[in-house]
């Protein structure tokens, strides 16, 4: 009779297009979690944010090789709750967010599998205002690209424009979402997606920190290259200064200095409430910025401060104080992470590019970033680029662009990241084909381009 019941229960399983993730032991008591993003943070700002530092990173581990698949906000937040890449989740800019399939999101699981979910601050670009972000139990999200002073939300259905500083009422809603869980005084789980605007532009600072020192910043090599002709022709039109990319470097710091104090306040309600011990916390951005590098600012290109972010875990008891995971890692391994804490069965007909961030046992020799024309930057071309290591150890990073038709331009960019780390001499543009580098890039990332899941023939890296 059991084998029987056990039978029915599988196909029941099959039938209903879930897969059910296999229930580690730490999965008995599910834990809450509590994701913060930034919207275009690099990875080398962190040193704005010592609280988040505190909290987070040293009572938690940091992924100093964690890149994001696509280098624009709403692919990559899509990317986020999905744990896919945007060739197949279909968010390929900031205004297709329509063709997210929602059920494929982490929210959809945790919420259909018991828990609370909410949603305060930035959701999905192109989202109209009056419009409920699917699958959340409850919400505060801002309209347009970024919300300083000013913004308007919806607020579980109310559309408001407060007066105080919006990443601190982004802070302040999330506190109450976490207030209202906690009122409900039972064992129920909850998910909490905290997305301040900050440091997007236009880098408005809250009145407290308009005039906030900032340490000095020398710049770097690629800030003041001086031979951009291997660069391809969008790069070399580019003509950001130190200065200038050292005044939005400034401009940015003081927007991340009230992230910091939000976090504090988010920490400090979760000490109240008892919640620290069994939350699992990510913070990351949904993509990086240029300071000038190559003469550029803002993003959608591949070179390292665009496509390279902060992230870092927390969650006590299951992850060491102060741990460094040094694998090559992206925002398509949130979701995966949450899936295996929360033992979440998923959707097959969805399946997950990402890998789960608590399973040691993997290593990625690759990753796979891509973007699409977009109307903000016409002259940036589609492209696809491969950042990993080659088989001699050396770091590498691989670039081909494509017309709208999908032909492939002859622009192409090679850098060795491990003689070259500020992606200065393209050895494929540099007029020596005596150095150009051997092996199956291009059909590498021909195949990754179609990739899907982690199994199987057309695996993701």
């Amino acid at each position: 009779m059991r084998r029987l019941l056990l039978a029915v229960v599988g196909l029941s399983a099959i039938w209903s297009g879930w897969v059910a993730c296999p229930r580690p032991a730490f999965a008995r008591n599910r834990p809450n979690v509590l994701v913060v993003v930034t919207d275009d943070q690099r990875a080398d700002s962190m040193d704005a944010l010592p609280t988040v530092q505190r909290r987070i990173r040293d009572r938690g581990r940091r992924f100093p090789n964690a890149y994001v698949t696509t280098t624009l906000c709403c692919p990559s937040r899509s990317s986020i709750f999905t744990g896919r890449y945007a060739h197949n989740h279909g968010v390929l800019n900031n205004v297709s967010s329509d063709r997210l399939e929602q059920r494929s999101t982490i929210q959809r699981y945790l919420r259909d599998q018991g828990y609370f979910t909410a949603l305060s601050g930035k959701y999905l670009n192109g989202w109209s205002i009056d419009r409920r972000p699917p699958y959340f139990s409850r919400w505060s999200f801002f309209g347009g690209d970024h919300a300083y002073y000013g913004a308007t939300f919806n607020d579980d259905g109310s559309i408001v424009s407060p007066s105080r500083y919006g990443t601190d009422y982004i802070g302040h809603r999330a506190i109450e979402f976490l207030e209202a869980f906690d009122r409900r005084n039972d064992a129920r789980p909850w998910f909490l997606y905290v997305a301040p605007s900050a440091p997007h532009a236009d880098f408005t600072p809250s009145v407290r920190y308009a005039d906030a020192d900032v340490a000095p910043w020398d710049g770097n090599p690629a800030v003041f290259e001086d031979d951009r002709s291997d660069k391809p022709s969008w790069v070399r039109s580019r003509t950001t200064t130190f200065a200038q990319g050292s005044g939005a470097r400034r401009a940015q710091y003081r927007t991340l200095y009230s992230v910091d104090d939000m976090v504090g306040r988010l920490y400090a309600a979760m000490r109240r409430m008892g919640e620290i011990r069994n939350t699992l916390v990510f913070f990351l951005s949904d993509n990086g910025y240029f300071w000038g590098e190559h003469g550029l600012k803002d993003k959608r290109l591949p070179y390292t401060q665009d496509i390279h972010v902060p992230l870092l875990m927390s969650w006590p008891g299951h992850l060491a104080p102060g741990s460094v995971d040094r694998r090559i890692v992206a925002n398509i391994d949130i979701a995966p992470t949450i899936v295996r804490a929360a033992a979440l069965r998923t959707d097959r007909r969805y399946p997950m590019d990402g890998r789960s961030l608590l399973n040691g046992s993997w290593t990625r020799h690759h990753l796979l970033a891509e973007y699409w024309r977009a109307y903000q930057s016409p002259d940036i071309p589609t492209w696809g680029s491969l950042r990993g290591v080659r088989p001699n150890g050396h770091r590498f990073e691989y670039t081909e662009y494509f017309d709208a038709d999908g032909t492939r331009l002859p622009v192409t960019e090679y850098y060795d990241l491990t003689s070259d780390p500020w992606e200065l001499t393209n050895l494929l543009g540099d007029g020596d084909p005596s150095n150009d580098p051997a092996g199956r890039l291009h059909r590498t990332l021909t195949d990754d381009r179609t990739c899907t899941g982690t199994t199987g023939r057309r695996a993701c890296p």
